[in-house]
């Protein structure tokens, strides 16, 4: 479906056929990026995501998957993975038992990545009606320079640490399912990605059994939804650990890490 959005022409892919096209047949040609407002927190375009498609686009890839996304790379980190499995599981564990909510985030960095993923998905009108953006009609600039004021700062922090720390040390998938993109500009961090997500919730089942609060049902949950750079949850899904884990922990992930 064609439509034309203020002065910008759009085009809406409402189908995995539709998908194949621009990201697999077609993939060169839609490979790169809009100008839009949400750049403002990549750098001003300079960042990989927000880049356009070309030399820098693939100097900031190539340098990103060699230095830090590369399989090697990622199984490196997998004794800092395993510190701060522990440590999670420590926090909740401890919170279950004082039955208080568990909050483990040191650098505050959920409500970053939440705020993150609300602008960059946010309607902005100012990407429409370039001649508006001046004006900042929704607030969407303002909230932008402040997020990526507080980013800078938070890596600051983590690249500080954790250069103290540092003296002791292709897959198929169908179109229709792409949570990391797909074609040219699908994210190089998918076997990251995968291997976190894969060790934190394996621990989490693992050493954890949970139950919903207050006498909730699976039927009477709120799965309605709310839209931001992905599709998430209107509210938060809050669960009760119980710890019941006697075993040593990790024994069970040294095939996930």
């Amino acid at each position: 479906m064609s439509l034309r959005l203020g002065s910008v022409p759009t085009i809406v892919v409402s189908s995995s056929q539709a998908a194949e096209l621009f990201l697999k047949t077609y993939d060169s040609i839609f490979a790169s990026r809009p100008k839009l407002q949400a750049s403002l927190m990549s750098y001003d375009s300079k960042g990989m995501a927000f880049t356009e498609y070309g030399s820098h686009w693939r100097y900031t890839r190539k340098l990103s998957a060699l230095h830090l996304l590369s399989a090697s790379k990622v199984e490196s980190f997998a004794p800092m993975r395993r510190e701060k499995m522990g440590s999670l599981v420590d926090s909740l564990k401890k919170a279950a038992a004082a039955a208080k909510e568990c909050d483990d985030d040191e650098f505050d960095m959920k409500s970053l990545i939440m705020e993150n993923m609300n602008l960059a998905g946010a309607f902005n009108v100012a990407d429409y009606v370039p001649c508006l953006a001046a004006f900042d009609l929704q607030g969407l600039t303002r909230r932008m320079k402040a997020f990526s004021k507080k980013m800078d700062e938070v890596l600051e922090k983590i690249i500080n640490e954790h250069a103290k720390e540092a003296q002791y040390k292709k897959i198929s998938r169908k179109i229709s399912f792409f949570p990391f993109g797909s074609g040219r500009r699908g994210c190089p961090g998918m076997h990251l990605g995968l291997t976190t997500v894969r060790l934190v919730l394996a621990q989490l089942l693992h050493c954890f059994d949970w139950e919903l609060p207050d006498g909730l049902l699976p039927n009477e949950m709120d799965m309605s939804e709310r839209f931001t750079l992905t599709m998430l949850k209107a509210t938060h899904l809050l669960a009760v650990p119980k710890y019941r884990c006697l075993l040593t922990m990790f024994k069970f992930a040294v095939n996930l890490v």
